[in-house]
């Protein structure tokens, strides 16, 4: 068995126990590995394999290929969480006639251009939407719908490379800095949306969905200037469980989308109660979303994810059940300025892993995507009426004990 992983979050010991094979290999980043549990995870593989240039290179292909002739392994796991790993895992598969994935799936869970291509040819609702080549198909677009506008990257995560475009003054901007022949092939815009973002989170097994509602409070936009975000379960009780439920599955039904597998699926609800397909992943959603679900439903998804990819039956021993609570979390991203004053502990009892990432006098430069906060927490509701009132109480206490000098 073979594990590509980009980065080394997730433990390996937990994650691969239930696999049963002989040899399990490991190819990541020497940057990433420096900053690992090294002990923890050489208990976890056989082997790890370093290469220097992980992501916008070929050493992985290589590195595979070369362990491939070596070992003869018949599974090929790409980590979790990470997008830059399921195409590559895709086109090895393929190329090395083993099961998973292929490369025709991965790329429309992948491509946001592709995947928007099949929601609308399906008949469903998408921004307006089109590939950028150049400036002037920028230029073009926003003379055809209008400001605002988001231009994002067709094969990134984590907002990386997103932005609002708002008026002619932001226009300018991204046409002075963000432009460059690199960038052309994988650019796009579309209108932006303005409603509520959900995201739908599950397993597909065996062809059957299993699936559970969140919300975010706040935009990936309003992350990346700074601004509080809050991401929580929907309770049972709540009206829009069913619909959201319901539009994943025929979501899922237009793609051609694995027997077996993890998603991610983020959607807009207007204020017309219509559903918008915003983007959807054939992986598991990032930040504390494993652990949401884990919390509410007893359901490691990181680990079904890999075990699914190993050829393991899962669907026996994962039933959904009512969750067990409201579980959310809060993240504060990082915004340009001086850190004049940061708690380290936090004195609220129902918080919970509150975490800081800067310390008193660190100057910080602006979030550049979803996962750079300065600090994030756990809250833990009996409903979603108590977890937001929890959520008030803890920014009023946060507004109080954290400051930022702006520059």
């Amino acid at each position: 068995m073979l594990v590509l992983s980009s980065s080394i979050t997730d433990n390996f010991n937990d994650v691969l126990e239930m696999i049963p094979v002989s040899k399990r290999l490991l190819i990541t980043s020497r940057k990433n590995w420096e900053k690992a549990d090294q002990a923890n995870v050489n208990k976890a593989f056989s082997q790890v394999h370093l290469v220097e240039e992980y992501r916008d290179s070929a050493e992985v292909e290589l590195k595979a290929l070369e362990l491939f002739k070596s070992y003869g392994f018949s599974r090929i796991i790409s980590s979790a969480t990470g997008e830059c790993d399921l195409l590559r895992a895709a086109q090895l598969r393929e190329y090395l006639g083993l099961e998973g994935q292929d490369y025709k799936s991965a790329l429309s869970f992948r491509d946001k251009k592709i995947m928007k291509d099949i929601v609308t040819e399906a008949g469903y609702n998408a921004p307006k939407y089109a590939e950028v080549n150049s400036g002037i198909d920028l230029i073009k677009f926003i003379d055809k719908h209008g400001y605002p506008v988001i231009i994002k990257p067709k094969r990134d995560a984590a907002s990386i490379g997103t932005q609002l475009i708002e008026d002619v003054n932001d226009l300018g901007k991204v046409m002075k800095k963000r432009f460059n022949t690199r960038q052309y092939s994988n650019l796009m815009v579309e209108t932006f949306v303005k409603g509520k973002m959900f995201h739908i989170d599950g397993l597909v097994l065996n062809g059957q969905v299993i699936a559970w509602p969140s919300i975010y409070t706040g935009t990936a936009m309003d992350m990346m200037e700074g601004k509080v975000y809050v991401d929580h379960l929907l309770s049972p009780e709540n009206p829009l469980i069913d619909l959201m439920i319901d539009y994943a599955k025929k979501i899922l039904a237009i793609f051609p989308t694995p027997r077996n597998t993890a998603f991610h699926f983020e959607c807009f609800l207007d204020n017309k109660d219509e559903l918008t397909f915003c983007e959807i992943a054939s992986r598991v959603g990032g930040g504390y979303i494993s652990w949401m679900w884990q919390t509410a439903f007893d359901i490691n998804l990181r680990k079904a994810f890999y075990q699914i990819q190993a050829g393991l039956d899962v669907s026996k021993p994962l039933k959904l059940q009512r969750p067990k609570c409201i579980p959310g979390s809060i993240v504060l991203p990082k915004k340009r300025g001086l850190v004049k004053n940061i708690a380290y502990e936090c004195p609220l009892d129902f918080v919970t892993n509150y975490s800081t990432f800067c310390i008193k006098g660190d100057m910080l430069e602006k979030s550049e995507n979803t996962f750079s906060p300065v600090l994030s927490c756990f809250i833990l509701g009996s409903s979603e009426r108590d977890f937001l009132e929890k959520k008030d109480k803890f920014i009023d206490w946060l507004n109080s004990s954290f400051y930022i000098e702006e520059n």
